[in-house]
């Protein structure tokens, strides 16, 4: 698991742009994109995504923790990985 908070959204921010933007919307992804809003997280995504989440950070996600606030933008994300 990465040592500090940057590297975790660093490698929350490359899987996103690599396993759903195109080259069109990765240029404004941020730590504080919306991901729901904007529809870059849909079931499946956030599925695909708990997997690397798991495999890469050695976390498990479990679905009382798959909420909007948790999952709102990469910054969010990375703040649940690292509690």
């Amino acid at each position: 698991m990465p040592s500090n908070p940057t590297s975790i959204t660093d490698e929350l921010e490359s899987f996103i742009r690599k396993e759903f933007l195109d080259d069109d919307q990765s240029a404004d992804l941020t730590p504080e994109a919306p991901l729901l809003d904007w529809g870059i997280l849909n079931s499946m995504n956030i599925l695909r995504l708990t997997t690397f989440i798991r495999d890469r950070f050695g976390v498990a996600v479990p679905p009382s923790a798959v909420t909007a606030a948790n999952f709102r933008d990469i910054a969010s994300i990375s703040s649940m990985i690292a509690r």
